[in-house]
């Protein structure tokens, strides 16, 4: 699902472009005068609805390899969807306040992919939906939804139109005998009438749908003048092309232009037939005639734009009355095709390109994908592939349990039965391929060099022996015990200098993990370590690993504290920066610095909600200091809506019998709320936590000043004198706030409630 989904993404994100840039060029073309109602302009037309999704093809595809100015800095890639391991005797972390521990895969059928992987006794497991995978799902929903939606249309079209007849006018049906053979339509077209419609209309190329009434209505001329344009729709296959724009906006929902260029095409193919009725009839005043008389009716099949009409709110009528009173037939310059072709090449060889990548070596153009899957009993597989400017690396694995390496990492100690190891080495001077295949004996190793098969020797012994270490980081494997190994000889020290050859996001993280798990480190390798984390351009495992890192370890001194929460504005991602700064506040010591720290870090986040989340989460554990939440309402005025911002500050009404200025925090923050019905909610709310005189008069005062609506105003007051017993200088307040309501109704009801309380 996840290729699936970086496909679709890359493809998506990559049609968006170019279709707007060939749509806005068209409609820029339009607007000048410089297509015209011809067969040249229609293609025009046309081709700016579609050719976005061939040019977005060939770039994402990799089918046919364009050169592109964008390999000279204008790609943009979008990040792959990473997994993290677990060892699967430790508990799952616990990442904050409602969120649930991902799901462990163990599937046959199902496949994950990431970057690079690991592969140790663990199990793989999910990082939720990455925002790819959101985004895909997101699409096919909208997709859907407005595929139904417009079946739906065409079902209400078919049946209203269920109980239409033959038509049965005698000097109609003759004239339409004559009238056909102009046309060179060769199908039978049948004629049937309706009382649900206004306009003729060609409900599809072997019938057209006549007005009850239609004949009493016009003259005989007018009705061979109305037939012949839906005749033209039916020539012109109109009807097929409504159908194929309607499903291809439904299936496009999120670019916006194209129903613009679609209303274009639309007036313009009522243009063209138009064009072809007058000529078939030779009396082109009896159409615009015609076309005059019906043009004010509303017709509800016009709506549905599923069928081609004579007339609609989408046509140009005035524009098509003069076309055919003064036979206008401007034609579209052909220079415009040869700038549409050279806008085509321009767009395949300048626009950016969304393409999935990794973050590559520097100087190097490198690709990686691996799949790993993990069957129900445990079975593991992993196919990785690896090409840089300077090696192709190609690894596929199926084992049925532990593949372990010695101590030297030169060879392999134990190798799984019934399984399988292919291994390709390409550094472009020197091609090896080992492959390990094992029954129920011993594994048996078939050995290639430059393509030909060669006994698997001392020579091939010592070259797998120095490519062991370069398999082990890219991959992972083995990657708790190499973790143990390392650091039982040579120490944490030695571990993180490993971590720094590692370039893989995932399996950097997961050394880093398991160096937490097994010891404390002291000051200055938990420094070291923290900057590493920095170094790891996943945000997903970077924010494990720096979750990871306060669980496990002990972080005594503040510095460190302030490096690690500094670390988490690395993450670029709204909700793992979140979840992380969740996870830190359950174990932030009680010192300002580090606190005003925390809410510094979470100026990165730029999501409303997620900004919400984290203060709320922070909230729950009701921090001693007033002057914590003084901070924390301080930073919460970036918080652009009104909801988040109210439910924050509902969530902190408990905590503000603390001190008057942090309850002068909490009135400055809920005066930054825009809508009269949150700042009223928000008040009512703390009116239930029994608040002070001094603190109420402030609140009283700040909501005649802030909320401009009389009826939540008067609202709130009567709210105020219902739950308190007020002394004479509230009385005069509530007084005061009562003048500014303009509403005699809500004034009054607010006065009721002061005589009430005298």
């Amino acid at each position: 699902m996840t290729e699936f989904s970086m496909t679709i993404s890359a493809f998506l994100a990559t049609y968006f472009i170019h279709s707007t840039v060939f749509i806005v060029l068209v409609l820029v073309a339009i607007k000048l005068r410089k297509v015209q109602s011809d067969l040249l302009g229609e293609l025009l037309l046309k081709g700016a609805f579609v050719i976005g999704l061939f040019t977005a093809g060939l770039q994402t595809s990799g089918l046919v390899q364009i050169p592109q100015l964008s390999d000279y800095g204008w790609n943009l890639s979008l990040p792959q969807s990473t997994l993290a391991t677990q060892p699967a005797s430790q508990p799952h972390d616990q990442v904050g306040h409602g969120q649930q521990t991902p799901k462990v895969v163990q599937n046959s059928a199902q496949k994950t992919y990431l970057p690079q992987p690991s592969y140790e006794p663990e199990k793989i497991i999910e990082s939720g939906f990455s925002w790819l995978q959101l985004l895909t799902w997101g699409w096919l929903f909208g997709a859907l939804l407005t595929l139904i939606l417009k079946a739906r249309q065409f079902r209400f079209l078919k049946q209203t139109l269920h109980h239409r007849y033959p038509l049965t006018d005698a000097e109609i049906i003759d004239g339409f005998a004559q009238l056909k053979p102009k046309t060179g339509i060769k199908r039978p077209v049948a004629l049937t009438q309706s009382d649900c419609l206004d306009s003729p209309i060609a409900l599809s190329r072997h019938e057209i749908v006549m007005p009850e009434g239609f004949a009493e209505n016009h003259s005989k001329e007018h009705i061979i003048a109305a037939l012949a344009h839906e005749l033209a729709h039916i020539k012109r296959a109109d009807n097929l092309w409504l159908n194929f724009s309607n499903a291809l906006q439904s299936l496009l929902f999120f670019q916006p232009l194209n129903r613009l260029i679609t209303d274009h095409i639309y007036q313009l193919a009522e243009q063209r037939s138009d064009a072809l009725a007058a000529r078939w009839t030779g009396n082109p005043r009896a159409l615009a005639e015609t076309l005059s008389a019906v043009a004010e009716r509303k017709h509800f099949v016009h709506s549905t734009t599923w069928v081609p009409a004579m007339t609609s709110k989408k046509s140009n009528l005035l524009s098509r009355v003069e076309n055919l009173i003064l036979n206008r037939n401007k034609k579209t310059a052909s220079v415009s095709l040869f700038v549409s072709a050279l806008v085509c090449a321009v767009v395949l060889m300048a626009t950016p390109a969304i393409t999935i990548e990794n973050a590559s070596a520097e100087g190097q153009h490198q690709r990686h994908m691996t799949e790993i899957s993990i069957e129900d009993n445990g079975h593991k597989n992993m196919s990785i592939t690896s090409r840089s400017d300077d090696l192709h690396f190609k690894l596929k694995t199926k084992l049925r349990g532990d593949l372990r390496f010695d101590e030297d990492e030169t060879r392999i100690i134990s190798f799984p039965t019934h399984s399988s190891f292919d291994l390709t080495y390409d550094d472009h001077s020197e091609k090896h391929r080992l492959r390990i295949k094992s029954g129920s004996g011993d594994p048996v190793y078939t050995y290639y060099y430059d393509g030909d098969k060669q006994p698997y020797d001392a020579d091939a012994q010592a070259w797998f022996a120095s490519v062991i270490p370069e398999i082990l980081r890219k991959t992972g494997l083995d990657a708790y015990a190499r973790v143990h190994r390392i650091h039982e000889s040579r120490g944490a020290d030695a571990v993180l200098d490993e971590v720094d050859l590692i370039t893989s996001d995932h399996v950097k993280s997961l050394y880093l993990k398991h160096l937490f798990e097994l010891t404390q480190l002291n000051d200055n390798d938990l420094s070291r370590a923290i900057t590493q984390t920095e170094d790891i351009s996943s945000d997903f495992e970077q924010s494990n690993t720096l979750n990871r890192l306060v669980k496990s370890q002990d972080l005594q001194g503040e510095n460190l504290w302030l490096e690690a929460i500094e670390a988490t504005e690395e993450i670029q991602s709204d909700f793992e920066q979140a979840k992380t700064l969740m996870y830190f506040s359950n174990h932030l010591p009680q010192t300002s610095n580090i606190h005003e720290a925390f809410f510094a870090a979470s100026d990165n986040i730029q999501s409303d909600f997620e900004m919400r989340k984290t203060f709320a989460h922070y909230l729950k554990n009701k921090p001693d200091q007033s002057i914590n939440l003084i901070n924390m309402f301080a930073a919460a005025k970036r918080i652009q809506s009104d909801f988040e911002l109210s439910q924050l500050l509902i969530s902190a009404k408990d905590q503000m019998t603390q001190s008057p200025e942090l309850f002068d925090a909490y009135i400055d923050l809920a005066e930054t709320i825009q809508s009269d019905f949150e700042m009223r909610k928000t008040y009512a709310q703390l009116l239930q936590h029994n608040i002070d005189n001094a603190n109420l008069k402030r609140m009283i005062i700040s909501a005649e000043n802030e909320i401009s609506s009389d009826f939540e105003l008067a609202g709130l007051l009567v709210e105020v004198m219902d739950q308190y017993n007020l002394d004479e200088e509230l009385v005069d307040t509530i007084k005061d706030a009562t003048d500014s309501i303009q509403s005699d109704f809500e004034r009054d009801r607010v006065i009721r409630g002061l005589f009430d309380q005298s």
